[in-house]
């Protein structure tokens, strides 16, 4: 936990040449609460004692009567001190706060109080309501916050969150103790804060950089490109060896001689890749693991990188039972900005698929042939027929493959080094993992007829496989 530094924020009608301050949003105690203090009990039951005591001694009658009234105007008067106090407290915060999925973040909270004098510390808690406790990591433990004269305090409060999200309802709650500590005035503050926790996918992105085919595409790009390219370059009259393709029979026609066609090697391509949020993106492939939306998103985001470190425009567009959000593509540090914050606010929903309309739609929405990468799953027969269906529509024009999650137990029989069945019910899970393992491998040889590439892998080599798709296309120009 951070500790609280005074601070000095400038006010925002004066002049300064300063960096800009952070602008903040700030809050006061609403609904306030107060509890008898520590040092309040003990006189009590002091003067108690005294009461107790009084009828075996004269100067005990004439001291705990005495004593109690001194300590009940003491008490009043502690008492709207202290709740005055308390409703000056305010606390500032950002409107926004940016963490990573599964790294320590801070969130910075501005604590001031007008008074003349340095007041007591006072404890500051945070919590959320429900599972996203627990989901955002806030800090368990109160921490006390030592408030000055003038200006104000910051305190970083330390965050780890678990899962990617957008969290607001922050709650505050401040214990702040009087000036005698007689009482101590408790209050809840909700704080316009919003936690935009972001998938963290620089750990898959190490694996990237470490392949093979990855370095050797970069590399490639320091070569003049090779084969013939797609993108048209300009009209010229043909010569002997020219392909007959090539020749351009409308322009031949109006010249009255043969004009050949030339094309140059597309510098920037375009990716698309699509993302299922339906019911089965809820699913864990393996014990342990992250669901298989939050695995899409890593590979997204990797894959993105990718696509920009290699100067390519890419897309995102998302789906459940219909196209719910379309990203066209485009290049720069903003569209990744953009990306990101689609695949934070993103769901799984209790629909299934329907992939006939959503590719017609898409095809119908990007008319330039681009390379789709569709991130769903195809384990339900039912779905695998659909997407089977209705891809056509979209590979007509386009370069397309289809990436799924391999289900844990999912394997052939015969590969891999693994030890003997120890029992007869793993022999019978071998033998189901096996038989899913040929009717996925079936539908992964018919799709490839259509012109669909289909890969599965296991949540570890997921990202890396969605990533070398594309390297792979790139490397054979086959877009």
């Amino acid at each position: 936990m951070a500790t609280a530094v005074p601070v000095a924020l400038p006010a925002s009608s004066a002049p300064t040449a300063q960096p800009r301050a952070p602008a903040l949003e700030w809050v006061s105690c609403g609904r306030l609460r107060v509890a008898p203090g520590r040092l309040f009990l003990q006189l009590w039951a002091l003067i108690v004692l005294l009461v107790i005591l009084a009828p075996f001694s004269r100067a005990g009658a004439l001291l705990a009567p005495a004593a109690a009234l001194a300590l009940a105007a003491a008490s009043a008067l502690d008492l709207v001190w202290g709740w005055r106090q308390a409703r000056r407290l305010r606390i500032g915060v950002e409107a926004v706060a940016r963490l990573t999925e599964g790294r320590s973040g801070i969130v910075p909270l501005f604590f001031q109080r007008r008074s003349p004098k340095p007041l007591p510390p006072a404890r500051i808690g945070l919590a959320f309501h429900g599972p996203e406790l627990a989901a955002c990591g806030a800090p368990a433990e109160a921490a006390e916050i030592p408030l000055a004269a003038a200006g104000a305090v910051r305190w970083e409060a330390g965050f780890h969150p678990r899962h990617r999200g957008l969290y607001a309802g922050l709650q505050a709650r401040v214990q702040a103790p009087s000036r005698l500590g007689l009482w101590k005035v408790l209050g809840e503050l909700s704080l316009p804060v919003a936690l935009k926790v972001y998938p963290d996918w620089r750990p898959g992105w190490r694996a990237v950089l470490a392949s093979p085919l990855y370095q050797f595409v970069t590399g490639m790009r320091q070569q003049l490109p090779t084969g013939q390219g797609r993108e048209f370059d300009r009209l010229r009259e043909y010569l002997p060896g020219d392909a007959y393709p090539e020749v351009s029979w409308k322009a031949t026609a109006r010249r009255g001689y043969p004009v050949t066609r030339l094309f140059q090697w597309e510098q920037m391509q375009r990716i698309y890749v699509g993302v299922d949020h339906a019911r089965l993106s809820a699913l864990r492939p393996a014990e342990g693991s992250a669901s298989q939306l939050d695995l899409y998103a890593d590979a997204t985001l990797a894959l993105l990188a990718a696509c920009a470190e290699l100067g390519d425009a890419y897309g995102l567009f998302t789906f459940a039972d219909a196209l719910t959000s379309m990203l066209r593509a485009a290049a720069g540090p903003a569209q990744f900005n953009r990306v990101r914050e689609r695949l934070l606010r993103l769901k799984s929903e209790r629909v299934n698929p329907e992939f006939d309309l959503l590719l017609a739609n898409v095809a119908s929405l990007v008319r330039r042939r681009s390379q789709f990468l569709l991130l769903t799953d195809v384990s339900e027969p039912g779905i695998a027929d659909s997407l089977f269906d209705a891809i056509a529509t979209l590979a007509r024009n386009h370069l397309v493959s289809v990436h799924c999650l391999l289900p844990e137990g999912v394997e052939r029989m015969f590969e891999g080094r693994r030890p003997p069945a120890a029992s007869l019910p793993e022999i019978y899970a071998r033998l189901a993992g096996h038989r899913e393992y040929l009717r996925l491998d079936a539908y992964r040889r018919e799709m490839a007829r259509c012109g669909v590439t289909v890969r599965f892998a296991g949540p570890r080599q997921f990202l890396l496989s969605v990533v070398e798709t594309y390297l792979e296309a790139k490397r054979r120009q086959a877009l």
